[in-house]
């Protein structure tokens, strides 16, 4: 009698095990199309207003991410350009700590942007140090954000080196 019941619960574990794979399965693979949907192209329809994209970029991957934006945006950009250009270097890394130490950020060149006439401002850069690309630091002290909404976005890594 007790050999029974033993194979009663053994033949039961077995099927109740079976049915819960195959359920796994099926939420496996359905979760699996979600996220190939997810996967296509998605427009952006949002109305942000007038846009602008203020960006500093020394190698080139913040300018393609701020462009990006700018797209999707139908925003206009601005390029934070230096009066030296940073010079792919050893020393390169300590400039730039000696100019977030002493807090004596690089001259910029050319006339700054005119933000007043813009709803949204993205404000950009390269995370250097730990911290935003010092030119940044330059830009964020000369101009005023005030009644603006401003959205920050930055960028790691480089293959300038």
């Amino acid at each position: 009698m007790i050999k029974k019941i033993l194979i009663t619960l053994l033949i039961l574990a077995v099927i109740a095990g079976i049915v819960f794979l195959v359920h796994h399965i099926r939420v496996a693979h359905r979760n699996k199309k979600e996220l190939a949907n997810f996967a296509e192209e998605i427009p952006y329809t949002a109305n942000l207003g007038r846009v602008l994209v203020i960006y500093y970029s020394w190698t080139g991957h913040t300018q393609d991410i701020a462009e990006q934006i700018a797209a999707l945006t139908k925003g206009d950009t601005y390029r934070i350009q230096t009066q030296e250009e940073f010079k792919s270097s050893p020393a390169f890394y300590a400039r730039i700590k000696k100019e977030l130490s002493n807090k004596i950020y690089p001259a910029l060149a050319g006339n700054l942007p005119d933000v007043s006439n813009y709803d949204v401002v993205f404000v950009g850069a390269p995370v250097w140090w730990y911290t935003m690309a010092t030119p940044l630091y330059s830009f964020l002290g000369q101009v005023d954000f005030k009644g603006k909404k401003v959205i920050p976005f930055s960028t790691q890594g480089s293959e300038h080196f």
